[in-house]
Formats: C-alpha cells, structure tokens, sequence
C-alpha cells in the first residue's frame, strides 16, 4: 500500500518557525523566491509590479487583491524596472517576492504576522502586508490563504515625512510564520519578564514605558531624549537601501535632536508631542531575549492622547542577550507620530505591551543584528551624529 509523503512540519511543535523550519520549507516547495530569513522571521523583497493608488489606500476585502489592482479605477500601473521615487503622503502598492505553494495553502496549519522593518518605520514609511484572500492587513489564516488560491503577496508603502526611493528587490517589511494559531504560542508575560526584561519594576507584567533620560549623541557631548524629524525639510528623497553606517545620510539634514523639559513642580521630566510631526523616542526597559523565545511589541493604543505610536521591526530569539560591550539587555524604539493636538508624554508613562511567542525550534547559531547596541537611535539608513 502506497502511503502518502510525510510533510516536514507535520512533526514540529506549534509555535514561531525558526530559520532552520523556513529554509525546510523552501526545499519542499511549500515557500517560493524565500530572501533573506531571520531567525525568527523573513524579508519581503519587493517584486516588479509596482501601482499608484489614486485614490488612497483600499483595505483588503478578503478577494482578489490582484484583480482589484490590475481592473479598477483606483490604481495605476507604474514602471518599476529600476530605481522609482515614492512621493510623501501618497500610497503606493508593490508585488512581493515571496509566494506560497500548493502545499502550504492546503494545510490549513500555517498563520502570518506582519510588520515594516524597523530601518524603514524609523523613516516614518508606513508599511502593510496585503494577502491574497484576507480581509484585513499584516496577516493571514488558513481560511484566508485558501480563499486568495495562489498565495500572492503585496506590500502598501506610505511614505509621511519624506520622499524615499525604492528599487526591486528592496525589503521593506518582515513577515513572522506560525505552525499554529499564534494565541496558542504565547508565554505568560509575568513569568516571562522575569528572564527577559531588564531595568524594570518588580511588578512589570510585560509593558514597556517611555525614558525621558538625557543621551549623549555626538562626540561634543550634546544630549537628547528624542529626535524629531524635520517635516518640511528640502531634502533628498532616502534610498531605502542603503546600509549606509558612516556612509549614511546626513542625520542634522533630516532630523532635530530634542532636550527633556521638566516640569518644575513635580520634577518630572517629559517630552511634546506636536501634532502632525514624527518622533523616534526609546523605551525605559531593555530586553534580552532567551534564545527559545520571539518577541512582538504591540503599542498598548495606537491613538491614545491623538497620537499614533508604533513599533517597526520584530524582536528575535537572542536580541540583547550577548552584547559584546557586556551591557545588560538592549532598549527599543518607538515610533510616535502626533494627530491633532499637542501631546505630553511623561518619563515612564506606559506605551507598549510585550507579546512573549514560544519558537517552534530553538534559535541556533544567533548573531547580533545592527540594532543590538541601540540606545536612542535613528534607522540606520543615517551616519551617526558628530559635530558639524
């Protein structure tokens, strides 16, 4: 009697798939034109197919994602067989690399979780995974891949502040793989902290807060506690390819460094959110992150106080762990961008919450990414502040 072939994941545990189970996937087929794969989650190249969206951002509708770009009135084919410039404030669609196969749809096992890489939510270009099938952004279920049949996907790109450029091939946007429903990888946060927060309260439950503390970010000795960015600037548009270091755009060009005040009856330091600019702020607490754990930081309101705050980028098994300055864990960003009115942010208030995912597989092999020694940070996509 003939058995059918066994599958590779049908031996794995549910939880986030590891580099390791990615790659299997890929040999088997399940996943076509894989990029670069993280140890935790994958890169999204854009493909060749690129579309103006005339009428703004259109949220999936759980159809064909494909058709409505190719058939309606709210969207423009673009040439995209090189380098394109992305106007600020206008919404633009691309094709991604990255498809599924046969075998991946069909399994009904598999789910996804999306976000723009931390190098481009730092340059306040709002990213949104579109996939074939699904009803709503950054992600998708078994229901949803079966519905869209072909597993394709697509990218939205909104550049806010800045004009940026992009070319095929670029990833702008990661995507985080479960053998499962993710709600069922999830570790308990008040257990959890305990190994992977540093620089917290003994009561934190897996929140972070915001630092209002002074960094020094040049080499004469200047200080900051955010960086804001110069909205209406007359500046270059930003390659988003660049891995640029000391290379890099001119950071005093693009961005205003901005002191604490203090209000003086209290003592407390804060910070102004002005309504309609975008800020990179850091969190009071570090991570270091166990190498069986993959972690999702989800802003505890995106619009609380009429403001959007964000995250760009996953936090990987091993990020903080081993810092080879021997510090211990490693802050992260935040992303705020003011709405309507001005806002004031106090040290400490509270603007994030962790998500704790269980691996599937261990991490192994773990390597510090460009982010590891962060502190208050721009992309990297910018040289490192010196005096002028």
């Amino acid at each position: 009697m003939h058995m059918p072939e066994r599958r590779c994941w049908e031996d794995w545990v549910p939880g986030v798939l590891s580099k390791t189970q990615v790659q299997a996937l890929e040999s088997e087929g399940a996943i076509k034109h894989l990029g670069k794969c993280d140890f935790s989650a994958i890169d999204l190249p854009l493909g060749d197919q690129a579309y103006e969206m005339l009428k703004g951002a259109v949220k999936p509708c759980g159809e064909d994602y494909e058709h409505l770009l190719l058939k309606s009135s709210y969207a423009k084919q673009i040439d995209f067989s090189g380098e394109i410039t992305l106007e600020r404030k206008r919404t633009y669609v691309f094709s991604v690399q990255v498809e599924f196969g046969p075998s991946f749809i069909g399994s009904g096992r598999f789910y996804g979780q999306a976000t723009g890489r931390s190098t481009i939510g730092r340059v306040d270009v709002l990213t949104r995974l579109i996939v074939n099938g699904m009803d709503e952004y950054e992600g998708f279920d078994p229901e949803g891949l079966d519905r869209g049949k072909n597993g394709k996907l697509f990218l939205e790109v909104t550049p806010i502040t800045f004009s940026v450029k992009v070319k095929p091939g670029v990833p702008l946007s990661q995507l985080r793989l479960f053998l499962g429903k993710p709600n069922t990888a999830l570790v308990d946060g008040t257990d959890i902290c305990k190994t992977a927060l540093r620089d917290a309260d003994p009561t934190n439950d897996g929140y972070l807060s915001l630092a209002v503390d002074p960094e020094i970010y040049n080499k004469k000795g200047d200080t900051a506690v955010a960086f804001g960015a110069k909205r209406d600037a007359e500046v270059d548009p930003i390659p988003l390819w660049l891995d640029a270091g000391k290379d890099g755009l001119d950071p005093y060009k693009y961005w205003t460094a901005i002191p604490p005040e203090k209000d003086f009856f209290w003592g407390r330091k804060f910070v102004r959110i002005r309504n309609s600019y975008f800020y990179i702020l850091r969190s009071k607490e570090s991570l270091a992150v166990p190498s069986g754990v993959a972690v999702y930081c989800k802003p505890s309101d995106e619009t609380i106080g009429e403001m959007r705050i964000h995250y760009a980028g996953f936090v990987h098994p091993g990020f903080g762990l081993h810092r080879s300055d021997q510090k211990q864990g490693t802050p992260l960003i935040f992303e705020v961008r003011g709405h309507d009115f001005e806002v004031t942010l106090m040290h400490g208030e509270k603007l994030a919450r962790l998500e704790f995912y269980r691996m599937s597989l261990d991490a192994v092999d773990i390597e510090p990414g460009d982010y590891e020694r962060q502190s208050l940070k721009l992309s990297k996509l910018f040289a490192p502040w010196d005096p002028q």
